[in-house]
């Protein structure tokens, strides 16, 4: 027994009972709040997946610095990447790999980067691009940069090793400012 304020007497097995009671109450409820903590700094997959969804596998490599690519994102949402279907003084229009289209604005402050600083007469029909920019409310995109990529049939795995076969990665270094 345990003697309380002098005047009550409360048996030890009470007080043990009620302080493993406390203790599973407050950790259980600081291991819900550490997973519904941890649970708000996921990043949202859908949001991930809608940016590249897009995108063939060897394109995705393109985006993250593989091959051809550059390690660059932009917050702003406008990141497309096809081949040139027409182009004018203000805009070009894009084949997109899913075979839709997307319209694309040049801007004052547009870059046009390739193995090395490009200019707007490097953009022609056929030629494919990834494009970063600012999504306009139609649909459209003002690009701030544009990238020149390889041939995407030289991303295709198809035939590669095998004896007279045209497949190679071409050398990379880009630069991106």
């Amino acid at each position: 027994y345990v003697m309380n304020n002098s005047l009550f007497f409360v048996p030890m097995k009470k007080i043990l009972l009620s302080v493993i009671a406390t203790v599973v109450i407050v950790g259980g409820g600081a291991f819900f709040g550490g997973m519904q903590y941890a649970t708000s700094q996921t990043p949202d997959m859908g949001d991930l997946a809608s940016r590249f969804g897009n995108f063939d596998p060897s394109q995705r490599l393109g985006m993250s610095g593989g091959p051809g690519g550059f390690a660059r994102s932009q917050a702003d949402g406008g990141f497309v990447s096809g081949e040139i279907l027409s182009m004018d003084a203000e805009s070009m229009t894009i084949k997109l790999p899913d075979g839709g289209s997307k319209l694309i604005f040049f801007s004052d402050v547009s870059k046009i980067n390739k193995m090395t600083e490009g200019s707007l007469a490097d953009l022609a029909t056929g030629t494919t691009i990834t494009v970063t920019g600012t999504s306009n409310d139609d649909g459209s995109v003002t690009a701030s940069t544009f990238q020149i990529l390889p041939d995407m049939s030289l991303h295709s795995s198809e035939g590669a090793g095998e004896e007279g076969s045209s497949f190679s990665t071409p050398p990379v270094s880009p630069t991106v400012e």
